[in-house]
């Protein structure tokens, strides 16, 4: 089973368009809907968590405990960190930070939950994949660092002050509002993780404010692309195994 996670719900259209054999929907948990289908013979379950890395956490550890994928994929949209990025480019994570977690006092990194790392890894192999997927589909990808709060953050000098006294040397890519929080619980659970996310903003940029969800709606098929891309190279590891 592969499980993919968003931040709002049409976040999944695309991809739950194009999954076969849906079952609807299935309660996971106290009104936390999860809906199902199948990409050829792999099972696919899609849950939107809304823009929280908390949620992000809870939900995805939901997820894990229940239906034990084998890989989770996180998609949505993102804010520009990094100039090398622009709208509608496409952010493939390699590690997740959560923004506001300060244990600076008692000496843990900024960023970092006591006895954990500061940066949550995510899978290096499937990202090497979805890189290459997005390359051969003609989309602009870049792999980076992704920074995780639970806030939207438009105006580019504070996430400028952000990044000079917290995140200095972190080669941070995008800021989103739920992937490090899903990166903590694959981590625990020792998941293969991978976000994918699409630049619906670059801070700065006011009349981006106006736009970016949907910058964000128009750019997300081709998240959907690499995913289905992601999703063949799975069966046919299992297929060969």
């Amino acid at each position: 089973m592969i499980a993919i996670l968003a931040t709002h719900p049409d976040d999944l259209l695309y991809i739950q368009a194009r999954l076969t054999f849906l079952s609807g929907e299935r309660e996971l948990k106290e009104g936390v809907k999860t809906i199902h289908g199948f990409f050829g013979e792999e099972e696919v379950v899609l849950l939107a968590t809304g823009p929280s890395g908390y949620l992000g956490a809870l939900y995805a550890d939901l997820v894990i405990n229940r239906y034990d994928p084998d890989v989770v994929y996180c998609v949505g949209d993102c804010f520009a960190l990094s100039p090398l990025v622009k709208e509608g480019d496409i952010v493939i994570g390699t590690k997740c930070f959560l923004h506001g977690v300060n244990y600076h006092a008692i000496g843990e990194e900024y960023g970092a939950i006591p006895g954990l790392p500061a940066a949550l890894p995510c899978s290096a192999s499937l990202g090497s994949t979805a890189l290459s997927l997005a390359g051969s589909s003609g989309l602009r990808a870049f792999a980076g660092g992704i920074l995780s709060g639970e806030k939207a953050i438009f105006d580019k000098d504070e996430f400028d002050e952000i990044l000079l006294r917290r995140y200095a040397g972190k080669d941070l890519y995008a800021y989103d509002n739920s992937s490090a929080g899903a990166a903590l619980s694959c981590y625990l659970h020792r998941k293969s993780f991978l976000p994918i996310r699409v630049v619906s903003l670059v801070p700065g940029m006011e009349e981006g404010r106006l736009r970016y969800r949907r910058i964000a709606l128009e750019a997300l098929p081709g998240v959907g692309r690499i995913i289905f891309g992601l999703c063949s190279s799975h069966q046919s590891k299992k297929g060969g195994a």
